[in-house]
């Protein structure tokens, strides 16, 4: 007899158990897409601080936005540890100067041109060895 009552209150407990654990997933979920709501509107903040536009090109689509160091002093940075885009943010608006908003080509462009913005017309610029 307590057997049978010890599966009974195992199969209520496992039924109270599925209703907190949808109820916890159904939280998680509503927080979640907060979070992702508030990193796009301040993504977007960003990028309207930026001019909203690749500074090499003129892509307009945020899809292919980067944020670029203009002087590549991206190290400074560094000691913030800015994970969030709020936190981002904040480092951009104090100074937004030091930042631009490059597409993915013109940021990969630059990275291959040692870091001097790349224009088609001109062609790659040659680096210059420093140990010379």
């Amino acid at each position: 007899m307590d057997y049978e009552i010890t599966i009974e209150k195992r199969k209520e407990w496992n039924t109270v158990k599925k209703s907190v654990d949808l109820e916890e997933e159904k939280l998680r979920s509503e927080y979640n897409e907060q979070i992702k709501t508030y990193q796009r509107k301040m993504k977007y903040l960003i990028y309207v601080l930026l001019n909203n536009k690749c500074q090499c090109c003129g892509e307009t689509d945020p899809s292919y936005f980067n944020i670029d160091h203009v002087h590549n002093d991206g190290s400074k940075d560094k000691k913030y540890n800015i994970a969030s885009w709020s936190g981002r943010y904040k480092i951009v608006k104090r100074n937004p100067s030091r930042y631009q908003i490059l597409c993915a080509n013109c940021n990969y462009a630059k990275h291959q041109n040692g870091g001097e913005m790349y224009v088609p017309e001109l062609g790659w610029v040659v680096r210059k060895n420093k140990s010379t």
